[in-house]
């Protein structure tokens, strides 16, 4: 068997023929090959030969059709065979894409693009997303070299590509370990950069959030010079907002970017489906829905987990020997072009975009009912919004009920009869200018305790940062607002 370079021209399983090298990457190489019985072009990812006895390796790499079998989405690139070499080696029969990643576009803009156009051409990858959510994939690699714009007969084609670091939801096709670092650093999650080898969904919508935030702003919402110094500030730091960076930006836009980048992951989208949901709204101009307020019942999730096909375990060949520890990744490195697995990030040569031969290459045209940039309403299926929701209404109870308790307390503890006579400490006016002043400070008292009291019912819808612990603070400072007014009121009669 000879080098990648000369391989044109073999036949792989007396079926696809090799016709050229598209580009090569630490794990393997993609090939443009041909189907000698039908004639049609394909994409072949093979793993490199010296990867071929090492189980987990491989695992990683077959990963992907595994995966790919149970997200269909017109979206994310297809898997249309999974074969062997004469030797045992694996290969990947992918559908051909022809066009450029989103990084490339984006770098040959200038860094960023048009929110509407950003907008356009992520919400079908927010879709496909959604769809592997649903069917307990999660992608864990989401980045701009990971989306491909496929050329199409009205436009571009987004197409989600690369599930080899995937975690899927089954007992057979779980493959985290406790201390595994996966996916690209400037894109990876708190909790992914913690080792959490519970990094779900949520971890996803980060690195949703993160490509938005780079590819409309042009730059990255942390800067560093090296993998500690990034992975500090993610795990300690708030993201700046879009409007912080670039204020032309739609706010509406903006707080779905910044729900998207909570460090904590319960104050995030709870899926892709839900970031979507909101991402239209913000384009059409409509009110956002709480943050954690679920587009599919919970119930609906895992009837469809239920009813997803069996995907059986594929057959690859063991390594005769354990797998021998990777080197450190070195710094300082670019976060930006780095997929770390475990702890280390394979070489890379490649013709094409960074990872393409871990990607996928290349489209052939979606189907004829796809829609070109710019008509987002066409691409997928838009989530139906949830019927009942008692969680603002349970919000508002806790945090009214909070705040006259809170004031009931006061007046219990702190009461005077005679009340604050503010007023005549501060200027000793009149009688009747001392009313109208009491007045007027107790009626900003009651808005300001209507305000906090607003806030800790946003707080507990998720529109706020803080959850349920900022709701009951908030609703304090509005009990402390009531009661102070009270006090200044009494203190005219």
């Amino acid at each position: 068997m000879g080098t990648p370079e000369n391989r044109f021209g073999e036949v792989l399983a007396s079926k696809y023929r090799l016709e050229d090298l598209l580009g090569s990457g630490g794990m393997g190489h993609v090939y443009r090959a041909v189907n000698e019985h039908n004639g049609g072009l394909v994409a072949i990812k093979v793993l490199r030969h010296e990867h071929a006895e090492n189980a987990q390796v491989v695992d990683r790499f077959l990963r992907e059709a595994r995966a790919a079998n149970l997200v269909k989405h017109p979206n994310v690139v297809q898997v249309l065979d999974v074969g062997k070499e004469a030797d045992g080696t694996p290969f990947l029969v992918q559908e051909l894409l022809v066009g450029e990643d989103l990084a490339h576009l984006a770098a040959r803009r200038g860094g960023k693009l048009p929110v509407e156009e950003v907008c356009d051409l992520l919400l079908p990858v927010i879709d496909a997303v959604a769809e592997a959510h649903a069917r307990g994939v999660v992608h864990r690699d989401i980045k701009p070299e990971n989306v491909y714009l496929a050329n199409g007969p009205r436009g571009p084609i987004p197409k989600l590509l690369d599930f080899g670091i995937s975690k899927v939801r089954a007992p057979d096709l779980q493959a985290t370990e406790v201390g595994m670092l996966m996916g690209t650093p400037a894109y990876m999650a708190p909790e992914q950069v913690q080792g959490a080898r519970d990094a779900d969904a949520r971890s996803d919508v980060w690195g949703l959030g993160v490509m938005m935030f780079e590819l409309i702003a042009g730059r990255m919402p942390f800067d560093a010079q090296d993998l500690a110094t990034l992975f500090i500030a993610v795990a300690t730091k708030d993201a700046p907002t879009l409007l912080e960076v670039k204020a032309e930006v739609p706010p509406a836009i903006s707080r779905v970017v910044e729900r998207c980048l909570r460090r904590r992951p319960d104050e995030r989208y709870p899926s892709a489906a839900e970031l979507g949901r909101d991402l239209r709204h913000a384009m059409e101009g409509s009110e956002l829905e709480p943050t954690g307020r679920r587009s599919i019942s919970p119930q609906a999730l895992a009837f469809a987990a239920a009813a997803a096909p069996v995907v059986p375990d594929l057959i690859v060949p063991r390594a005769p020997r354990a797998m021998t520890e990777l080197p450190s990744l070195p710094t300082p490195v670019d976060p930006r072009g780095v997929t770390a697995f475990v702890t280390s990030a394979p070489p890379r040569a490649s013709r094409l975009a960074p990872d393409a031969a871990l990607s996928g290459v290349g489209l052939a045209p979606g189907p004829s009912t796809m829609t070109p940039a710019g008509t987002h309403q066409g691409w997928g299926v838009r989530p139906a919004r949830e019927v009942a929701d008692l969680t603002p209404v349970v919000g508002m109870a806790v945090v009214g009920l909070v705040a006259i308790l809170g004031a009931g307390l006061l007046m219990q503890l702190a009461h005077r009869p005679e009340g604050w006579p503010v007023a005549h400490f501060a200027f000793a006016p009149s009688p009747g200018v001392a009313v109208g002043a009491h007045a007027a400070m107790g009626l900003v008292l009651v808005a300001l305790g209507l305000t906090y009291g607003w806030r800790g019912v946003r707080h507990w819808r998720g529109e706020l940062a803080g959850g349920p612990p900022s709701a009951i603070f908030n609703a304090v400072i509005a009990a402390g607002a009531f009661f102070a007014a009270i006090e200044i009121v009494s203190a005219v009669y």
